[in-house]
């Protein structure tokens, strides 16, 4: 369905991840930042389909190409990953606990339906969108239990992202 894009360590991380929230009976949803093809949503949903889970799973992304990063540690992003909505949308077609949040997260997160959350995938490659999703996402919407995977935090390219994880949790206790 899809050209190779997730890595078995990035599956394995979701897998983790949703095992953990199916055995503890999490309520919530799950949510994916940074869906670019829908490669790893693909693969979310098929495992919520096999564990006949009926949690949510929310998509969002720009789903056209990277939103302009004015913040010059992702200054390169800029305009790349260019996307096919249309085509991505046709191989969510037989999901219907599947829903496309078009448009830059920073605006549609608080516009969509997208509330209690058990599980939310941090893959949008940025230190704005990771800050973004921290201060929004892990007080205010992640459930007690409920975890927030950063696929970027490992990648050594991506310092926005990593560096936006440790301002907001290298003061928690």
């Amino acid at each position: 369905v899809f050209e190779p894009k997730t890595g078995i360590r990035d599956y394995m991380d979701l897998v983790q991840g949703l095992n953990h929230i199916n055995s503890k009976n999490l309520s919530g949803d799950i949510a994916e930042f940074g869906s670019f093809k829908g490669q790893s949503g693909y693969l979310t949903a098929c495992y919520l389909r096999g564990i006949k889970s009926h949690k949510k799973l929310f998509m969002f992304d720009m789903f056209e190409s990277f939103p302009v990063e004015s913040i010059g540690v992702d200054h390169f992003w800029s305009k790349t990953h260019e996307v096919d909505f249309v085509e991505i949308k046709s191989k969510f077609e037989d999901f219907t606990n599947v829903e496309l949040v078009k448009g830059d997260f920073t605006e549609t997160f608080k516009k969509s339906d997208c509330n209690e959350l058990a599980l939310a995938f941090v893959d949008c490659d940025s230190f704005r969108g990771t800050k973004f999703l921290i201060e929004t996402i892990f007080d205010n919407h992640l459930v007690a239990g409920g975890i927030m995977i950063f696929e970027d935090y490992g990648h050594a390219s991506l310092g926005g992202n990593r560096i936006a994880v440790h301002q907001a949790f290298d003061r928690k206790e």
